[in-house]
């Protein structure tokens, strides 16, 4: 609510600008002309300050001060006097006669508000001292009321009325003993007018303490009409002018025994903040009466052996019906037995595992079911368990039914007695599991032997192919060089006949040389032999390096080049092992590409890799040749004189995926293959 000024002037102006200021200020304003009307007016309706003016005909602010301060109802209220600095000189002091500050005229209304708020904050402050006091006092004679009145019964209606009488506008206040298991409440005492000294109460009428009882904290209602909690029982309240109701649970250890209930008809006002601490105090002290009651040590007595006897049983029935829909319905199968070793209870899954009885498997010994060693091993592991809990309660049996072939089962032993002492052990039939688990030992272990023995092959391949390189390199590199060199120093000496045998035999000692090259890569990339040298590198670069060194071959060939390059494109990799993939699918593109033919080599730039393209015009690859392109030893058209070894364009894809790029070829017979691969760019530079 907005705090009232009441302005007491008799300048027209002065009020009429003081109350536009105020208003906008956040408060209300409450208008006199004179002295006398400014006091009757805060005598009818007290307002929260009054500014007075200092001199006025008839009553000034002096005597408005001096009048104020005479009733008992005003004598809180800040006074604050307002004078022209003309009138300082013959000013009485405004203190002496009641006043609490004085504001100079003309006015800065900056400094009048802050004063006036000032004050009110001051009036705020006493009031909630005075509040703090005044229950105090009331929580103090509540308390002497319960040490001096020995009947419980006489102290709660005396601590109901204490508190309708000390709280402003209560319209009942109601102290009620509370039992939950029932549904219901006894009202020990309440200041409306009933007769009766004790009443039940039904609590699904009472929304508002089933509420309380439920968060165990206090509960505040101001709007009834919009509050969803009492919708229901709304019309309980038409023609009473019920503005709030306050719910306080009684408490004692953690349990709610009780509830304090007051409702406040105050239509426009609020509960303030010390009245709901009041009402708190005075229920944590209510418990004690409540306690000390003989219709509550009667009615509680007999509801608690009640419940906890009902509790108990429906407990109890509860478990027994669910151990024996556990136990009848489990999967596997479960087997109650004595220390004695006799079975007590058998589910249907154990009797479908064992086969029909003729007496069924009640009575039934263990050893005359499994034999007397597996009943001594059930008995043995049942003791063991008393006694350590580290034993593991947990075995195989085999057993020998009566129609069918002898089954495994495993069984486990619970650690505690039931019922009687009875032991209860599951069982499960894991024959196949373990016949499975036994051939999977024995494949596991041929699997193991095989794996070694291809392993062992595997090395000695490795360093049969290794030396058979090295030895072969050495021969091929001096044959292949001899005829080079016969072929370009002897050509007038020799036939037509006799240089086409030298041109066989070095293209036949360039394409050993080429395998034996490619067999040693091989060699390695799978030994692991071939490390990488990573580096920050410039493909553009690169590739023009590669097309100098290959400017020859291109020439020879009569094949027409084309470039697509960017200034630069820079990626990670091992420039040597790179370099040999661009000489492995250059060769390619020469060789399997007709005189007069294009070769089209392009860079370009993705969000996170380098993509190189080469582009030939000839011949294609069958589709059906395309998935296995890049196998081992692998060979489109073996009948072609200018097939390799199979092996390059194999190694050209290990380097590759080695640096974590993709390798892959488009091709249409007729006219042409592209072959591409991607690097990754490096990461930004630390």
């Amino acid at each position: 609510m907005r705090p009232t000024v009441l302005v007491i002037d008799d300048d027209r102006v002065t009020r009429e600008i003081l109350s536009e200021l105020l208003w906008d200020a956040g408060l209300n304003v409450v208008l006199a002309s004179g002295g006398e009307e400014g006091c009757r007016l805060a005598c009818e309706n007290p307002p929260d300050v009054v500014l007075v003016d200092l001199f006025m005909p008839g009553w000034g602010g002096l005597e408005v001060c001096r009048f104020l301060r005479a009733q008992p109802a005003l004598k809180q209220i800040p006074i604050l006097l307002m004078t022209a600095h003309t009138d300082r000189e013959g000013l009485v002091n405004p203190f002496r006669v009641g006043a609490d500050d004085y504001i100079a005229k003309p006015f800065d209304f900056d400094e009048l508000l802050a004063r006036v708020q000032g004050n009110l904050l001051k009036k705020q402050a006493i009031d909630r001292r005075d509040n703090k006091a005044r229950h105090y006092d009331a929580l103090l004679k509540i308390s002497e009321t319960l040490s001096e009145n020995g009947d419980a019964a006489a102290a709660l209606k005396e601590i109901v009325r204490q508190i309708s009488s000390h709280l402003e506008s209560v319209d009942r206040c109601s102290i009620a003993l509370v039992r939950e298991a029932e549904g219901c409440a006894y009202v020990m005492a309440t200041t409306a007018d009933i007769q009766r000294p004790t009443f039940r109460i039904d609590l699904k009428n009472y929304p508002e303490i089933r509420q309380a009882m439920a968060t165990g904290r206090p509960l505040l209602i101001e709007n009834l009409v919009e509050n969803p909690l009492i919708a229901e029982i709304l019309p309980a309240f038409e023609g009473r002018d019920i503005s709030a109701i306050l719910v306080f649970p009684v408490v004692d250890a953690r349990r709610v025994i009780g509830a304090m209930i007051i409702r406040i008809a105050r239509p426009g006002e609020g509960v303030d903040r010390d009245e709901v601490d009041f009402c708190r105090l005075v229920s944590s002290v209510v418990v004690t009466a409540l306690k000390t009651s003989d219709f509550f040590q009667l009615v509680w007595e007999e509801a608690e052996v009640l419940r906890v006897a009902k509790e108990r049983l429906e407990a109890d029935l509860r478990i027994k019906q669910a151990y024996e829909e556990l136990f009848e319905n489990a999967s596997e199968g479960l087997i109650a037995f004595s220390a004695a070793g006799e079975i007590a209870y058998a589910n249907r899954c154990l009797v479908e595992m064992v086969g029909e009885f003729p007496s069924g498997l009640s009575g039934v010994s263990l050893a005359e079911l499994f034999g007397a060693e597996v009943q001594e091993r059930f008995l043995t592991f049942s003791v063991a368990n008393d006694d350590s809990a580290g034993v593991d309660g947990r075995f195989d049996i085999g057993f020998v039914p009566r129609v069918g072939e002898p089954r495994t089962f495993s069984v486990s032993i619970g650690g505690r007695p039931v019922l009687n002492g009875l032991r209860v052990a599951a069982l499960r039939d894991v024959t196949d599991k373990r016949r499975i688990a036994e051939d999977l030992l024995r494949v596991k272990e041929l699997l193991e032997e095989t794996n070694a023995a291809l392993v062992k092959a595997d090395q000695a391949r490795n360093e049969f192919l290794d030396t058979a390189v090295h030895e072969l390199r050495t021969p091929v590199t001096i044959v292949s060089g001899y005829c080079s060199l016969l072929a370009e120093t002897d050509q007038a000496q020799l036939s037509d006949e006799q240089r086409v045998y030298i041109e066989e035999a070095v293209a036949a000692a360039d394409r050993l040389a080429d395998l034996i090259t490619n067999l040693l890569d091989l060699s390695r990339l799978e030994s692991g032999s071939m490390p990488l040298a990573l580096e920050r590198c410039d493909l553009v670069a690169t590739m023009r390096d590669f097309l100098h060194d290959h400017q020859p071959l291109l020439e020879k060939s009569q094949l027409t080049l084309q470039t697509t390059l960017p200034e630069s494109a820079v990626a990670l990799y091992d420039e040597e092992r790179i370099y040999r993939v661009l000489a492995n699918l250059f060769g390619n593109a020469v060789k399997f590409t007709p005189i007069g033919g294009n070769i089209h080599l392009s860079l370009e730039e993705t969000a996170d890799a380098v993509l190189f393209s080469i582009e030939d015009t000839g011949k294609g690859i069958p589709e059906e040749a395309l998935p296995r392109l890049f196998e081992q030893f692998y060979q489109v058209g073996r009948g072609d004189s200018r097939q390799g070894s199979g092996l390059g364009l194999y190694i050209c894809k290990k380097i590759i995926q080695s640096h974590h790029g993709e390798i892959w070829v488009e091709s249409r017979l007729g006219i042409g293959s592209r072959f591409s691969f991607t690097l990754p760019k490096p990461g930004p530079l630390s």
